[in-house]
């Protein structure tokens, strides 16, 4: 059973992590069942999910609740520990719905219980001490009380996470991130030249204020601009007034949501993708274009080194030096088709280590581990 506050249809890194994940899971025959809410706690979609439905084989379970941003919780606790008592392992991919109550239904029932980091709490800068405080006093304790496994999705995640709470350390292990990459491998590009696309959310904390600054330093380059993804309407409304203030109106253009198809449409015509975010637990729409082969410029920052590698450090740049950020971008928009063609074929080498197959097996493994130890119920000792 995967637990997460946000879940398919809603886009996003970790909606999309959970989605290929219980797929797979589910076409290797095994009972997957995702527990979610019945709305979308960003906002972003109005109204009520159905309470249950099934999606290629996956049992989604809805529950109603409250939430926004930085939290969420359901009203139906009872539903919830039942759901942790009947599983034969319990996977919670969201520090910030219900933690405490999901660990103390697994450690009163003796059921197993992974938690994924996904970036833990770090994603933004807001109240980073008040993080780190939740993350060794409360978060970590009731994790170690639960004699829950971590799973970090990166190597940046696990120190994070050991550093508030080193007593995880021994049932901590670091299975790095995957998608199912299919779709984007096999897609065929007919790049627009001058076309710049950043997809994600829109937020502070993804650095799309210092992208326009550097774009607006290329001299005399075409361009232009296309932002899709989830809104921050006070993020937005900055940004708006960043664009009219560069006089950069006629080049960018902000697309909100994105569907699926519109997201590798976008892909397809992009002569450069860029990702200027300040800090990511792991850069998934980072990998998605590495696999599509559109040549990308990223922050130099540790989610992102995780996915590019040493293979692509050319591709970093630090975005807050405007006038640096004007140069990789610039030099991007410059390549020739076959510079573009070679570089492609380095970032889809980069990408298929992140294949989701990989990701499942090591899943798997630690699913059989976690069933042969814990469910033979042995003393706490045993882990010292």
């Amino acid at each position: 059973m995967h637990i997460t506050r946000r879940f398919h249809p809603m886009p996003g890194g970790i909606e999309r992590y959970v989605l290929g994940l219980a797929v797979a899971q589910a076409r290797a025959g095994h009972s997957v069942t995702v527990i979610t809410l019945d709305r979308d706690v960003l906002g972003v979609r109005a109204g009520r999910l159905p309470a249950e439905e099934w999606f290629e084989g996956v049992r989604v379970q809805r529950l109603p609740g409250i939430g926004a941003q930085r939290f969420a919780a359901t009203f139906r606790l009872d539903r919830l520990v039942r759901a942790v008592a009947e599983s034969d392992v319990t996977h919670l991919h969201d520090l910030r719905f219900m933690t405490g109550t999901v660990a103390a239904a697994a450690a009163a029932r003796g059921r197993p219980l992974i938690f994924h980091t996904h970036g833990l709490l770090f994603h933004t800068s807001f109240a980073t001490r008040l993080k780190h405080f939740l993350v060794r006093r409360y978060y970590g304790p009731w994790l170690r009380g639960a004699r829950a496994w971590a799973v970090a999705s990166s190597v940046p995640d696990r120190d994070m996470l050991l550093a508030d709470a080193p007593e995880l350390r021994r049932r901590t292990v670091t299975f790095e991130n995957a998608l199912d990459l299919a779709a984007f491998k096999a897609l065929r590009r007919s790049p627009e030249a001058g076309l710049v696309v950043v997809s994600g959310r829109v937020a502070r904390h993804k650095g799309i204020d210092d992208l326009l600054a550097s774009l607006a330093l290329i001299d005399g380059a075409h361009w232009r601009l296309e932002i899709a993804g989830t809104e921050d309407r006070v993020e937005r409304d900055r940004l708006d007034g960043i664009v009219s203030r560069l006089g950069l109106a006629p080049r960018v253009a902000f697309f909100g949501e994105y569907t699926d198809a519109t997201y590798l449409d976008r892909l397809s015509r992009a002569s450069v993708a860029a990702f200027p975010s300040r800090a990511e637990g792991f850069g998934l729409a980072l990998l998605e274009a590495l696999a599509s082969g559109v040549p990308v410029i990223a922050r130099d920052q540790p989610g992102h080194r995780d996915v590019l590698g040493a293979g692509l450090v050319d591709r970093f740049v630090d975005f807050s030096d405007h006038a640096a950020g004007a140069a990789a971008l610039g030099s991007a928009l410059r390549l020739s088709a076959d510079e573009a063609v070679e570089l492609g074929r380095r970032e889809r080498e980069r990408a298929s280590v992140f294949e989701l197959p990989r990701l499942v097996a090591e899943i798997e493994g630690l699913y059989a581990r976690i069933v042969r130890t814990d469910l033979t119920r042995r003393s706490p000792a045993a882990d010292e």
